[in-house]
């Protein structure tokens, strides 16, 4: 066990370079995140538009209702985000056989797999509004009994354990392009090898991102009264900036990572040795190779 934590270290620190190398990998999430908010104004704007601007309208929704609204809302996120990781994934494996990844290309890979994604992102979307509605019902404000927070601490394992499962699903459909169920089965089939490298995953890049953010929070207080203390108006909107800007920063950089480090664990499980996958293999994922991943990826959607 602490073998294989070992080398999941060794392995969030080879994404971590990666991404050192290749900054331009942070474009994905970061397009991701901005057209995001886009899509969502243009929808919220074009849904009170056909109520005249009523703001109200949400709360007299029935149970059905605020569900189908909740499900829009996790689809078009999960569409988004997937499609952007699609991109990103195909960039590090382009990196990691030697190639110069382009945004371009990228994105091509992640077009020629839109109907998978959105397939995909349907089934997330259901599963997450399930495991919503359930924990709905079981955790009533004021009334969490003893049972109650049992139950709902098991559905909050219960959604963890789905994002695990699922965790090599989209680098599954980038290089295999199977179909969204089958690259869940898939996915689930390389649990069994790869769920230490995942825990960490979740717990390395989630610890690292709070450290910063602690950091951000105990500096955010002192920069901004000393910025009011000025009595500036450039230095406290700077500042104010900066401030913003930091968390925003860190958030995307955490995708990236997660993305990269996703991309090497299942590079990893389904091609390399347990006892050769250390930090020297950095520098050989970047010298040009036949044969490799990228090149059958290629072949196989050629």
């Amino acid at each position: 066990m602490w073998r294989r934590l070992r080398l999941s270290v060794r392995m969030l620190n080879i994404s971590l370079r990666v991404l050192w190398h290749h900054p331009e990998f942070l474009l994905f999430p970061l397009v991701s995140a901005m057209a995001l908010v886009v899509i969502l104004v243009i929808m919220s704007t074009g849904a009170l538009a056909l109520v005249d601007f009523d703001l109200g309208v949400y709360t007299r929704l029935g149970f059905w209702g605020k569900t189908g609204v909740f499900f829009v809302l996790y689809f078009v996120a999960y569409l988004v985000a997937f499609f952007a990781n699609t991109g990103l994934v195909g960039a590090v494996l382009t990196a990691m056989e030697g190639g110069t990844p382009t945004v371009r290309e990228s994105f091509a890979i992640a077009r020629a797999r839109t109907g998978k994604l959105v397939v995909y992102a349907a089934i997330m979307s259901t599963v997450g509004i399930v495991l919503r509605m359930i924990s709905s019902w079981l955790g009533l404000p004021g009334r969490l009994a003893g049972p109650v927070v049992r139950r709902v601490v098991v559905f909050s394992f219960v959604g963890l354990a789905w994002n695990l499962i699922t965790y090599l699903v989209v680098p599954i459909l980038v290089v295999e392009n199977i179909g969204p169920r089958q690259a869940i089965q898939r996915s689930t089939a390389l649990i069994k090898k790869t769920w230490g490298e995942q825990v960490v995953a979740y717990v390395s890049t989630g610890l690292l991102f709070l450290v910063f953010m602690a950091l951000w929070l105990s500096a955010a207080g002192p920069a901004l009264s000393w910025a009011v203390t000025t009595l500036s108006e450039p230095i406290i909107t700077a500042t104010i900036y900066v401030l913003l800007m930091v968390p925003l920063t860190l958030f995307i950089i955490k995708l990236a990572v997660d993305s990269i480090f996703c991309t090497i664990v299942y590079r990893y499980v389904t091609e390399a040795d347990l006892g050769e996958f250390d930090a020297e293999l950095l520098q050989a994922s970047f010298a040009a190779r036949t044969g490799g991943m990228w090149q059958r990826l290629r072949r196989r959607n050629a």
